[in-house]
């Protein structure tokens, strides 16, 4: 948490938005669970 809030501001917080959910459901049906290759997508996330 106090990465979040005090060492990197610039992190998006709260809901996911519409595109970034289209992402994350098309990288998951083409890489499966890899969370750490899915993130590197989406950034400040």
């Amino acid at each position: 948490l106090r990465w979040t809030n005090y060492l990197k501001p610039e992190i998006k917080r709260g809901e996911f938005s519409s595109e970034e959910e289209q992402i994350i459901i098309m990288l998951h049906a083409s890489r499966g669970n890899k969370w750490s290759v899915i993130a590197r997508h989406l950034p400040r996330r």
